[in-house]
């Protein structure tokens, strides 16, 4: 009897440890863990996507239907989301989506200060690979 007392005790116990040792990790761009319990959503401004916290899925606009998938969406896969501007949301819903007009004009700014930076960015390759090749026919005449 001692023995099944014993082995019920350790199967208690297997039971509630277990679950946490096979959750899932976030994906590595995800809030810090703090945040984790009060965000449900990660919306993606420049992408317009989300991202569900608790149901571990990607939420996206396709020529105005919206579909919900476990990977990142094919458009976005060379994306570095970790570097994308991300915006909490605390809603309780599985469909933050229905809020998007909402979210896409509160969050404009993020759109276009990115897009401002990757023009910069594009005009300094640009001048770089000008002054490189500049250089090159300077080498090519001696």
């Amino acid at each position: 009897m001692k023995n099944l007392a014993a082995l019920f005790v350790v199967l208690l116990s297997v039971m509630f440890t277990l679950p946490q040792q096979l959750q899932a990790t976030p994906p590595d761009w995800a809030p810090a863990n703090g945040y984790r319990d009060q965000t449900r959503h990660i919306y993606f401004p420049q992408q317009n996507i989300y991202y569900d916290l608790q149901k571990e899925v990607y939420m996206y606009d396709d020529g105005g239907l919206w579909f919900v998938i476990k990977s990142v969406p094919e458009k976005y896969k060379n994306i570095n989301l970790r570097k994308s501007p991300q915006v909490q949301l605390f809603l309780n819903t599985d469909a933050p989506y229905t809020e998007n007009e909402t979210h896409r004009t509160k969050y404009k700014y993020l759109v276009h200060e990115s897009e401002k930076t990757i023009r910069e960015t594009e005009k300094l390759i640009r001048k770089e690979q000008k002054a490189q090749e500049k250089a090159e026919r300077k080498s090519e005449k001696k």
